[in-house]
């Protein structure tokens, strides 16, 4: 099934960077995420419903949207949930991602004339399986993806705390605004590499971060 629908959201793609894409979804809040969320699942059933209407079907019934996850300030996406067509899409064409983890600042209370701040997306973790990419992972973040030459993740002072495995290295890039950090996994079967970004200032202005938790 997921072949299928891999192919049917290709032609829907266009050609900007996943990375990209993923950054832009930073600093929106959770209204607007689902907005984004809603606007890949809607263009893969439009492309199902004509060769599978069953099928299409069985995928709406699980993209209800979820309320705001207003205790643990995560969202996972995976096949199976609203996220069915951002995992389709973000890098499709290089690697296999099993989930995609969305974290939010919660809202902030109102402070004197200012009103109260809604939650905003602030860090995503993508887990993938590298396995059918012709080159490492990192090697293609920067020749695929446009990102420049990253610095050893233990000379480099993040934004925030990652669920890092210090032995395991990695790398990270700076991004002006955002942060990038990519690291092997061990122990899933099904990623064997975790890739986060994150808004910086957005998170360290953030009065109730979220914790960042596989």
């Amino acid at each position: 099934m997921k072949l299928l629908l891999t192919l049917l959201l290709a032609f829907q793609a266009g050609s900007m960077s996943d990375v990209n894409y993923l950054g832009q979804m930073l600093g929106k809040n959770y209204r607007t995420v689902l907005d984004v969320l809603n606007t890949r699942n809607q263009a893969i059933l439009r492309n199902t419903e004509r060769l599978a209407p069953q099928q299409a079907a069985q995928m709406r019934a699980r993209m209800i949207e979820p309320p705001f996850p207003a205790d643990q300030l995560k969202l996972s996406l995976d096949l199976n949930n609203v996220g069915q067509g951002l995992v389709l899409y973000v890098f499709e064409h290089d690697f296999s991602t099993e989930r995609i983890n969305l974290f939010f600042c919660a809202a902030q209370p109102a402070e004197g004339d200012l009103a109260a701040r809604t939650e905003r997306l602030v860090a995503i973790q993508v887990l993938l399986d590298d396995s059918p990419s012709p080159s490492p992972a990192v090697e293609m973040f920067q020749s695929v993806y446009g990102l420049p030459r990253p610095f050893p993740l233990n000379t480099y002072e993040s934004f925030a705390t990652y669920p890092i495995v210090a032995p395991l290295g990695g790398v990270a890039w700076d991004l002006g605004a955002h942060e990038a950090i990519y690291q092997t996994m061990r122990g899933n079967p099904l990623a064997n590499g975790q890739f986060w970004i994150t808004d910086k200032g957005l998170f360290r202005t953030c009065a109730k971060p979220p914790k960042l938790v596989p």
